[in-house]
């Protein structure tokens, strides 16, 4: 767990995609809730659609159901290139609409997206257990996880994935990429692979598996206790008690809470997180703006744990990719004066988002609010800056992972008091 921890910190400078894919998480999601959808009926997806669409757009008269209707019928009986899908229409449809307003986090996501953004919270999938980059677009295994099929199967950091049973993902998007290579516990998986200082390709074999994905890591290093938080998931309350707990037993001096390149998640693990280090008498873990015309945001309280007690010095990193709930925890342990942020600026995404999933596994993610911290700091477009600025630089961790000067830096601190 301890190399994990290490190896994790990488993402400072990798993008790393997940073979779950990471969908929105690169860019940050601060999420309310998961709402399903209606349960189905007899009509068809389209037929659904378009009448729901129909209502919303009665009173337009540049906007109409039979527009729509009408192009379809006209794509069916005179496009030359081949046979219509209309499920794809409706899909594609449903990505303009929504992806014409001028927020980049309300989205339309398709089924197999969906289930990828819900697997990465709820912190297990099946597949192979890799992490993985696409520089150039090769897809490259930056690391397999400890113990999974892959790692069993021989893969090694720097193999490059050239193709998936058979068929080649060299510049294949990596959502689709990513979908090839997941699959069903028990099920094989062929991939062709590139390895440095190999003339031919090799192919392997690699039975799916459940993987598990840690969403808090512990390690100790010169008697400070590293928490490395990947994701606000569905068990990352659960890890970080079991985290704090071993830090405990370990008679950490200080808390390094390691959040960089973590996109955010749930908004109650951001309060519950808080919890854990701020008393709730303190104030609200941060305030929702429902309103954009309103001067009077809502204050949402923090969730108490067992260990809002624990009050060692504490330093919290953050790069440019720390993002949303996120920011939220970092945003509220600087203004409670709880922990002093190192590292560079974060993402600035202050929004937060509502999934509302479809009947047919599909879902639409509607921005709901804007977010401030407990001293009403605006984070969208802002970010949270940092007590103690720290670049990276661009060569550092490539090819030592424990050099690390932000985190250097953040033990430093806690150690010296400066």
């Amino acid at each position: 767990m301890q190399s994990m921890g290490r190896a994790l910190r990488v993402v400072g400078i990798f993008v790393l995609v997940f073979i779950i894919g990471m969908g929105s998480f690169g860019a940050g999601m601060a999420l309310e809730r998961f709402i399903v959808g209606p349960a189905a009926d007899n009509g068809s997806t389209l037929d659904r659609t378009l009448s729901s669409m129909e209502r919303d757009t009665r009173d337009s008269p540049e906007v109409s159901i039979e527009m729509i209707e009408e192009v379809i019928e006209l794509l069916e009986e005179e496009y030359y290139y081949g046979d219509i899908d209309q499920q794809e229409l409706l899909y594609d449809a449903l990505e303009g609409m929504v992806g014409g307003l001028p927020d980049q986090y309300t989205v339309f996501k398709r089924p197999a997206e969906t289930r990828m953004s819900r697997e990465r919270l709820s912190g297990e999938y099946e597949g192979i257990g890799v992490w993985v980059d696409q520089p150039d677009g090769e897809l490259t295994i930056i690391s397999p996880m400890r113990g999974s099929p892959a790692e069993d199967a021989g893969l090694q950091a720097g193999d490059v994935i050239v193709e998936v049973d058979g068929v080649s993902v060299e510049d294949m998007p990596m959502d689709d990429a990513v979908s090839r290579v997941r699959g069903p516990e028990g099920t094989s998986v062929n991939l062709t692979i590139k390895r440095e200082g190999e003339d031919d390709l090799i192919d392997v074999a690699v039975e799916r598996a459940k993987i598990e994905l840690p969403a808090v890591m512990f390690e100790m290093q010169d008697d400070i206790a590293i928490l490395t938080v990947t994701v606000f998931g569905d068990n990352t309350t659960e890890e970080l008690d079991q985290a704090i707990e071993d830090a405990q037993e370990a008679g950490a001096e200080g808390i390094v809470l390691d959040l960089r390149s973590n996109g955010g998640g749930w908004v109650t693990s951001a309060r519950e997180m808080i919890g854990r280090f701020v008393e709730s008498d303190e104030g609200p873990a941060l305030f929702e703006q429902s309103n954009p015309d309103s001067d009077d945001p809502e204050p949402i309280p923090m969730s108490p744990g067992d260990f809002a007690d624990y009050d060692l010095p504490m330093v919290v990193l953050v790069n440019e990719s720390t993002a949303s709930a996120a920011e939220i925890v970092a945003g509220a342990l600087q203004d409670y004066e709880r922990a002093t942020v190192v590292g560079t600026v974060t993402a600035g995404k202050g929004s937060i988002q509502r999934i509302h999933q479809l009947e047919d596994g599909s879902s639409v993610q509607v921005t709901i609010a804007e977010w401030l911290t407990p001293d009403q700091n605006a984070i969208q477009d802002n970010g949270i800056e940092p007590d103690i600025e720290v670049e990276l630089d661009d060569v550092e961790d490539r090819d030592d992972p424990s050099d690390d000067s932000q985190l250097e830096r953040a033990i430093e601190y806690l150690l010296e008091g400066e």
